[in-house]
């Protein structure tokens, strides 16, 4: 019972091998390799290509100038300590622009009299 069955199945499986030796081939056939075809290697003739890209140019951003800072900051009259005044306002200073992209920074002093 089970042998029609499977008689009926190798005999289809048989029929469609024998079908398709017989179509015509469909696909064009793929060209034979060259010496011009790019198999995806470097050529070994040839130079390094470079990655970088020569058309560019290379734009620098400067950064603004700074405007130099002036500050005037007094001991007070007859004294050799700063002020509490004048303590606020060197911390001011630090917190500017200037300060913080590390210009150079000039001191001055004078004295009329030194009273010791």
């Amino acid at each position: 019972m089970t042998s029609k069955p499977i008689a009926a199945v190798l005999a289809l499986g048989a029929l469609a091998m024998v079908g398709a030796c017989n179509e015509p081939d469909t696909e064009t056939p793929s060209p034979a390799p060259s010496a011009t075809m790019d198999n995806g290697l470097p050529d070994p003739n040839s130079s390094p290509a470079s990655i970088l890209r020569s058309d560019l140019s290379e734009d620098v951003i400067e950064e603004p100038a700074l405007e130099p800072l002036e500050a005037t900051i007094s001991f007070g009259e007859g004294g050799t300590r700063l002020s509490d005044a004048a303590r606020e306002e060197i911390e001011e200073l630090l917190g500017t622009a200037q300060m913080k992209a590390g210009g150079a920074i000039t001191l001055r002093g004078h004295t009329d009299l030194a009273r010791l």
